[in-house]
């Protein structure tokens, strides 16, 4: 029923939609369907809940949640068990806010990395890998897409490249 509307009616709830599908829903599945439509908005809302600005670059929940699974896949069992994870959270943040910093820095003295070189780093590390699906499926396990880890790899080599600048001006 391409086009048409289609009504669901249980109880006293009813969702009408234009989705091109037949439907046909008891009861009980109508509210599941209602509680994964309304639980949607919310992880959303959460996610990208801004927790930090850094000259007007935001830093949302799902980044720091990011970067906290990566802090704890660094960290050994011991260590993980001694901070509370309201620590952990923080030092998430302040890595994020950190490594923010010290691109927007390398950004202002004009500082710039390639295409070309950031595709470089990836080939590296396809290697490393062993090929770019084994690396592909190792980003998905982190929850992080190719385009996101290029633009880290491209953070990393700008910020690698404010350092040894600051270090070559004081020799």
């Amino acid at each position: 029923m391409i086009g048409e509307r289609c009504q669901v009616t249980g109880g006293s709830n009813t969702v009408t939609s234009l989705i091109p599908v037949t439907c046909h829903l008891t009861p009980g599945a109508l509210v599941l369907l209602l509680l994964c439509l309304v639980g949607a908005p919310v992880w959303a809302e959460t996610s990208n809940r801004i927790v930090a600005i850094v000259n007007e670059e935001v830093i949302t929940e799902a980044d720091v949640a990011l970067r906290l699974t990566s802090l704890l896949e660094d960290l050994s069992p011991q260590a993980d068990a001694e901070g509370s994870p309201e620590a952990m959270r923080r030092a998430a943040l302040q890595q994020l806010i950190d490594q923010r910093l010290l691109v927007q820095e390398a950004i202002r003295r004009g500082l710039s990395v390639s295409r070309e070189e950031v595709a470089e780093r990836l080939g590296v590390l396809h290697r490393r890998f062993g090929s770019e699906e084994a690396l592909r499926q190792d980003l998905e396990e982190a929850g992080l897409s190719l385009g996101g880890f290029k633009r880290q790899i491209r953070e990393q080599l700008l910020v690698q490249r404010l350092i040894d600048q600051a270090i070559r001006s004081r020799i």
